[in-house]
């Protein structure tokens, strides 16, 4: 067989491949235009997953969005807006073509208020403000004392005067103490100890928790011994928990 035929042929199938690369570069640069014109123009933007945050005030934050090409969106920022204005723990942004924003949130759950100038800040377990009220008289929340808040805005954590070790250990605290918040009526942090970590528990219904060393099996303890208490009706008293072993004081006694 001739060798120059061969080479031919090589380089036939070559300039094939080219050709193709070449068709494609040309569609993507054809497509281009469309991607960025009106045709993905926002003209509508969804909010799902809102309860007590208005839709209409999520909107205000990023009303700059409407008109701009949904291929161009930046999430990130989308979600830091919203994170830092509003609180929300988590928004997810996606989209429907060709017009539509989706923004799907979750709002922070409230876990206490602490007082704060002439009312009360509500916080949740990660010690973000959720709002700003003058009265807790339609919450049914632990009131934390012990606690001197500096500055407290809307959607950031709060900044308190005793110090990181203390906030964190009392955010620490109200998580592990989701399942028994709604029986607490006062968490007091003793600020005043040599140790960080102690607290004061109050329940709703008269007892009294001191709390010292705060672990997992700590709270599985509290929780056993109140329902021993109540439900052997051995009266209101005082129960201390900073070893492994509680000890329960009678008031009475």
């Amino acid at each position: 067989m001739d060798v120059r035929y061969l080479r031919r042929g090589k380089k036939k199938k070559i300039n094939i491949k080219r050709l193709l690369l070449l068709v494609l570069f040309f569609c993507i640069i054809a497509l281009m235009p469309t991607a960025y014109s009106s045709f993905l123009e926002i003209k509508l933007i969804q909010v799902k997953g809102n309860q007590n945050i208005s839709t209409e005030k999520i909107l205000s934050l990023i009303s700059d969005y409407y008109g701009k090409n949904l291929l161009s969106v930046n999430s990130e920022e989308i979600k830091q807006i919203i994170t830092s204005s509003v609180p929300i723990e988590q928004a997810k942004v996606d989209y429907k073509l060709p017009h539509t924003l989706i923004i799907s949130v979750k709002e922070r759950d409230i876990a206490a208020a602490i007082r704060y100038l002439s009312g009360f800040v509500i916080i949740d377990s990660k010690g973000h403000v959720v709002r700003l009220e003058p009265k807790l008289e339609s919450y049914d929340l632990p009131v934390v004392t012990g606690l001197t808040i500096i500055e407290a805005n809307v959607a950031k954590k709060i900044i308190v005067k005793e110090g990181r070790d203390s906030f964190d250990s009392f955010l620490n605290l109200i998580n592990s103490l989701k399942d028994l918040s709604s029986e607490l009526s006062e968490i007091h942090v003793d600020t005043k100890s040599n140790e960080v970590g102690v607290f004061n528990l109050y329940t709703l219904d008269g007892y009294q928790i001191v709390l010292e060393h705060l672990d997992d099996n700590k709270i599985v303890t509290i929780k056993e011994v109140l329902n021993d208490l109540r439900a052997n009706d051995r009266g209101k008293g005082l129960i201390i928990l900073i070893h492994e072993t509680p000890v329960f004081r009678p008031y009475w006694s």
